[in-house]
């Protein structure tokens, strides 16, 4: 932003301190009676009027945008840990039958369990978050499930039951319908899904943090922690 101070014309006229230095020298001259003074006076005025004739110096006001980020904030959002962004509630009913010498035996269960999606940050590695001007550059572990135990147990329901079932045998319709609910609701829809949520939701956050642009990428799991 430039600025021209209000007392200097448009027009590029001498300003009234530049007058003023004419009209002293002018007095210097009609009072002394030796030359050599009148011709100093002269010389003075002359460059008093070169100098009020230049263009005014300019005033630049440059604004900034701090980012007011501390390696505290980075942390706190780091030891969350589970960050959650797609949930999904569902039942799935599992049925079991065996012939027997004594009679045969069946059984059919529900189960009800709810399948959290979202990202694991003590996953992250510790170049996950890079702050390159007013750009947060984020490197996110994928999503995937959060909690491999999604069936809530104390909601599991007889639906029919005939004969007696021993603890192996309901292991294994558990299995079932763990498998089961996998393969309908951890699909690659609702994995995408989870990744748009995070996406914008740590989009906001930087952005609050006073980043202008935030640049999130998912990071597969290595070999070594699919192991671990």
């Amino acid at each position: 932003m430039t600025r021209q101070p209000d007392n200097h014309p448009a027009t590029g006229r001498p300003r009234r301190g530049c007058l003023g230095a004419l009209l002293g020298a002018a007095a210097v001259v009609a009072r002394s009676p030796w030359p050599w003074l009148v011709l100093l006076a002269l010389v003075v005025a002359a460059f008093v009027v070169h100098r009020c004739e230049e263009d005014p110096p300019t005033l630049t006001v440059e604004h900034t945008k701090a980012i007011d980020t501390t390696p505290e904030e980075i942390r706190r959002i780091r030891e969350i840990r589970e960050w959650e962004f797609l949930s999904v509630s569902t039942e799935e009913l599992v049925e079991a039958y065996k012939a027997g010498t004594f009679g045969d035996k069946q059984l059919a269960r529900i189960y009800t369990g709810t399948l959290r999606l979202g990202i694991d940050m003590s996953r992250a590695d510790d170049r996950w978050f890079e702050a390159r001007g007013d750009t947060a550059v984020l490197r996110l572990p994928d999503v995937g499930l959060l909690d491999d135990n999604f069936i809530d147990e104390t909601r599991t329901r007889a639906f029919y039951e005939k004969g007696s079932w021993p603890a192996a045998e309901l292991d294994r319709l558990y299995e079932r319908a763990r498998t089961a609910m996998l393969r309908r609701h951890l699909t690659q829809a609702n994995l995408d899904e989870a990744r748009r949520s995070a996406r914008e939701q740590f989009t906001r956050i930087f952005q609050g943090l006073g980043f202008t642009t935030v640049d999130v990428s998912f990071v597969p799991p290595s070999n070594k922690t699919k192991q671990a």
